[in-house]
């Protein structure tokens, strides 16, 4: 499934535009890079674009342009147990490592 997420994901990225619909029946939203502002509490320059999809109660998968538009996305997904707590897998070859990344 992660291979039709990424596909479908990265063809919104290609188009640039803003996107809320679903996808293989879960809520999804794509929102474009923001280089005109930028996010509160942050030390990044700019607005990176991202999709999500699924609901964060119980599943969904992130992708982020956090290096920027033309940089590899920074993909997890987040799995809900009972008891309520989350199951997080990054999913691209470049993974989170504390606060700094590994390639």
């Amino acid at each position: 499934m992660i291979d039709s997420i990424r596909a479908f994901a990265m063809a919104l990225h290609a188009q640039g535009t803003a996107w809320v619909g679903t996808f293989e029946g879960w809520p999804a939203t794509y929102t474009p890079e923001d280089r005109t502002r930028q996010p509160a509490h942050s030390k990044q320059t700019f607005i990176p674009a991202k999709f999500f999809v699924g609901d964060s109660a119980i599943w969904h998968v992130a992708i982020a342009w956090e290096d920027g538009r033309n940089a590899p996305p920074v993909e997890l997904e987040n799995r809900r147990e009972v008891q309520g707590k989350g199951h997080i897998t990054y999913l691209a070859e470049r993974q989170m490592v504390g606060n700094t990344t590994a390639d």
